[in-house]
């Protein structure tokens, strides 16, 4: 083990700085140890996405956070939505809904994206031992997510689907600086109808509502390459869409506008299905309501083209306070 870097950070939590680099047993920096005989998920856009140095990935990601000032909604804080791309890019948003969870304990994560890199039936659930950054490893909760596997026969593990996929790492840095001691459950979506969408945000709400302290963050960006204005423009209407906690509503801003008359407009919503699955798992958990905490685009980073634009956003999801386990199910 490399010695931890010394840093100065803001007065939020502090996850461990491990610069570990072997494979197989490494020491978690959060929610205990992973099994020594299960293999661990190297990173695969470190140094590309973010920062591959733990000392320079910590105080970028400090930074962001401490510039970002969502404001906190009353209720239980059940989902956030926050965007995957390059730091440089999404970052800013990112922090938005991150900050939220400084000073909040939670013992799971439940991570859902959609896959890009490798196409397959299904969903794939991570069966390793966890997923590790530059500033440590992050555990997985097998037992958490065997149970949902054991609920339909589309949820499998399919190590291909995680080996060079981003969306999920690219969230974990900024877990991994607001929480301590906490497991993840990464899971990505691959080719899948709505029948299998909907069987799988019913289990993430049944895991979380048999689990307390669990998070769902489900990662997506928004629109993909249209011309600045348009980005806003469409970015505005899904957000709101997802915001309103109706998942038909998101099905239906995808079809006005793909395929449709917006130049290079390729997408609306990377995610979609992660995000369907999360309004449908935040439902069933009683969702009162959302709030959009942040939105930009690439053109707002000194990198972007206003011709060909990314748009992040970044949104929280409330149940009511003080609920029970009972009635979190009703």
């Amino acid at each position: 083990m490399l010695k931890k870097p010394k840093i100065r950070v803001p007065p939020l939590r502090r996850a461990g700085l491990a610069a570990g680099f072997l494979f197989l047993s490494v020491i978690a920096c959060s929610g205990g140890d992973p099994e020594p005989s299960r293999p661990i998920r190297p990173p695969a856009v470190a140094g590309r996405f973010y920062p591959g140095d733990p000392a320079e990935l910590a105080r970028m990601v400090d930074g962001l956070l401490a510039e970002a000032d969502p404001s906190p909604g009353e209720g239980e804080l059940l989902a956030l939505l926050a965007p995957h791309a390059g730091y440089v890019f999404s970052g800013r948003t990112a922090a938005y809904a991150f900050k939220l969870l400084a000073g909040r304990e939670y013992r799971n994560v439940i991570l859902v994206g959609s896959a890009h890199r490798d196409a397959y039936p299904g969903v794939s659930i991570f069966d390793g031992g966890g997923y590790r950054t530059p500033l440590g490893v992050v555990p997985v909760n097998r037992e958490l997510g065997s149970w949902i596997r054991e609920r339909d026969g589309s949820f499998i593990f399919r190590e291909s689907a995680h080996r060079a996929e981003h969306s999920l790492e690219v969230e974990l840095p900024f877990l991994q600086r607001t929480l301590d001691d906490f497991s993840i459950v990464p899971i990505l979506i691959g080719r899948v109808d709505q029948a299998t969408v909907e069987k799988l945000g019913r289990a993430l709400a049944e895991a979380a509502r048999a689990n307390p302290g669990t998070l769902i963050v489900c990662s997506t960006d928004l629109t993909h390459f249209p011309p600045e204005p348009d980005a806003r423009r469409i970015d505005r209407e899904a957000l709101e869409a997802i915001a309103s906690l109706d998942p038909a509503r998101v099905r239906a801003v995808s079809r006005k506008h793909v395929p449709g008359p917006v130049p290079n407009l390729s997408t609306v919503i990377c995610g979609e299905e992660a995000v369907l699955v999360m309004m449908i798992a935040v439902n069933q958990l009683g969702a009162r309501r959302a709030e959009i905490l942040h939105y930009s685009n690439s053109a707002d980073s000194p990198h972007g083209d206003r011709s060909r634009v990314v748009g992040y956003g970044a949104v929280a999801f409330y149940g009511p306070a003080g609920v029970t386990e009972t009635q979190r199910g009703e």
